[in-house]
Formats: structure tokens, sequence, C-alpha cells
């Protein structure tokens, strides 16, 4: 076997070698960020998808302002309220998509066939509410 192609070989061994490594490392690490926990750091797979966003709201405030200990004890009940008032505009914004899609299927019922507005109401009532598990 001559140097030459000896090199060849050790050249692409590498090159698959570094790949897979590389491969390998990208995927711990899109995992890693894709991986979702709470505030506290533990796996936030059990809450609901509302819990786990004001937990990560409250934790991006302390983390943004560099929150002391004393500051998070005056600032946790502000940004409780806080949360709240956004639960209650979520709220009132479902309950106005809900009337726009009702509306919407009354208009459709004389352009589709009854199956089509059937399916169509069935994906929007799978989607509603459930964003993250279509």
């Amino acid at each position: 076997m001559t140097s030459e192609r000896r090199r060849a070989i050790i050249v692409v061994v590498a090159t698959l070698l570094a790949g897979i490594l590389i491969g390998a490392l990208g995927q711990a690490i899109l995992a890693r960020q894709t991986h979702r926990f709470d505030a506290d750091g533990k796996d936030g797979k059990r809450e609901g998808r509302i819990d786990r966003g004001k937990k990560r709201f409250i934790a991006k405030v302390y983390r943004v302002t560099k929150a002391t200990d004393a500051q998070k004890i005056v600032l946790e009940p502000i940004l409780n309220r806080s949360t709240s008032r956004f639960d209650s505009l979520r709220l009132d914004f479902e309950k106005a998509a809900k009337k726009n899609l009702d509306s919407l299927f009354v208009e459709l019922e004389g352009h589709l066939d009854p199956a089509q507005l059937q399916d169509l109401k069935e994906y929007f009532q799978r989607w509603d509410g459930n964003r993250g598990r279509r």
C-alpha cells in the first residue's frame, strides 16, 4: 500500500469520526436546549403549559434584574399579580377568538359541503387550547 493511499484512507476515516463526533455533540446540545425546566430547575413535564410559562416569566425577571433574595420576596406578589392579568387577557382573547371562529363557520356553511365544514370544526376543536399537542 502506497503512502498516498494510506494517507487518503486516514483522512477519510478521520473525517468520518469527526462527523460522528460533531453530530453526537450537536444532538446533545439541541436536546438539552429543547428540554424544558421550570424555575426551580426541576423537570417541568407534569405542569401545564401556562404554569410553566408563569414560572419561566418570573424566573426571567429575576435573572435579567439579578434580583437579590430580599428583592425576590418583594417582587413575587407583584409578578404574580401581573401574570394573573396576563391570564385574564389570554382568556378574553380566547373568548373573542371563539366568537370569530363561530361566525367564520356560519359564513362558510354556504361554500363548503357538510363533511368539509365538520373537518374544519374538528381541527379547530383539537387546536383550541392545545397548541403544544397538535
